[in-house]
């Protein structure tokens, strides 16, 4: 933005007798610490606030703003109309042009005018939740790339900030029709450009551990052993998203330089699993990896419907390797699959598999 000066000549009109105030020693034009531009006359009891802003547009020209209803505006001579445009009155100057204000009212209540460098508005960053996308079946090495569905915010989520060795935690705002979200909350003022990790849900960050490295709350990598085998206890418990930024400072005030997209850190596995001598009726269902469980479902009612039909979350960032073994508890019977070699899953990826157990 380039900042510019405009002369402006102050016509005072009292008592059915204008009085003009054209001597260039008689304004006293300085920039003040906020950034505003105020020119005092000496002598005169005024008292004003108006704001300007500069632009590049050599055709639009400067905006003369907060002008009071019923004052006069002059460019040249001629009167430029005032409009109300929001909560301000905008009117086009060009670079250079006499200007001059005739006020209305009780003058003896006007002390000075200010002009304001304005900056254009911008929209607050936002959130995005990354899509989840189709991936082949890792027991017949299928392939698939097709998005499966695109996880979307809730109003209230909250979001963990890490970033200099401290977690902040912001709220989710209605979201937008894009999937977007805005987030409100105190930020901790850090340095300017500074590097800074989000995490959904917050309570996945347990504490800060210098800079963005952060230690994960065991309370919530524990519900990959305690799920229900629905897409709607993922939703609610396990959607984890990680999305990296820049810390924007001004002043006292922090904010995202730019909108962020948070990758999923998970991978859904969707599991039909029959028996092969007939029907299983479990009441657990465990994945183990390397003889490691790295997720367990139970059945919310006294066991899974036949055939079994279950929606797994996997941290593939966790879950190592090794012999891949899928297990069904029929009340102490198990019921398995195993696939030596293990199999490679991927965060982001919706997986399906239909699979046959045997005793």
């Amino acid at each position: 933005m380039i900042k510019k000066l405009l002369t402006i000549l102050a016509v005072l009109a009292m008592s059915g007798m204008a009085m003009a105030q054209t001597a260039p020693a008689d304004v006293n034009l300085h920039r003040n610490e906020d950034g505003s531009w105020s020119f005092i006359m000496p002598g005169r009891n005024l008292v004003m606030s108006t704001e300007t802003f500069s632009t590049n547009d050599t055709v639009n020209g400067h905006y003369l703003a907060g002008v009071p209803e019923g004052w006069l505006i002059l460019a040249l001579g001629d009167t430029v109309p005032v409009s109300n445009d929001s909560l301000r009155r905008t009117t086009p100057i060009t670079e250079g042009t006499p200007v001059t204000i005739v006020p209305t009212g009780n003058l003896r209540r006007i002390k000075s005018i200010t002009l304001v460098d304005e900056v254009p508005p911008v929209a607050a960053p936002t959130l995005t939740l990354g899509e989840m996308t189709q991936g082949g079946d890792p027991l017949n090495n299928g392939s698939g790339s097709e998005t499966y569905f695109s996880p979307t915010f809730k109003e209230g989520d909250q979001i963990a900030l890490v970033h200099g060795g401290v977690k902040d935690v912001v709220t989710v705002g209605t979201p937008n029709p894009d999937g977007s979200a805005p987030i409100t909350g105190d930020i901790t003022v850090g340095a300017d450009n500074e590097d800074i990790v989000l995490v959904y849900p917050a309570d996945l960050v347990a504490v800060a551990a210098g800079g963005t490295a952060y230690t994960e709350n065991t309370d919530v990598t524990n519900k990959f052993n305690s799920q229900a085998g629905t897409l709607a206890y993922i939703q609610n418990n396990l959607y984890i998203h990680q999305g990296t930024g820049k810390l924007a400072v001004s002043g006292a005030s922090a904010s995202l330089k730019a909108n962020v997209s948070m990758a999923s850190q998970i991978a859904i596995w969707k599991l039909t699993m029959t028996g092969v001598n007939g029907e299983i009726f479990a009441n657990k269902v465990t994945v183990k990896v390397g003889g490691n469980k790295v997720a367990e479902a139970s059945a919310s009612d006294v066991y899974f419907a036949y055939p079994i039909v279950i929606y797994l979350a996997l941290n593939p960032a966790t879950m190592g390797t090794g012999t891949l073994r899928i297990e069904a508890d029929e009340f102490g019977t198990i019921y398995y699959y195993q696939k030596d070699g293990g199999v490679s899953l991927t965060a982001g990826k919706f997986y399906q598999s239909a699979v046959e157990l045997e005793r």
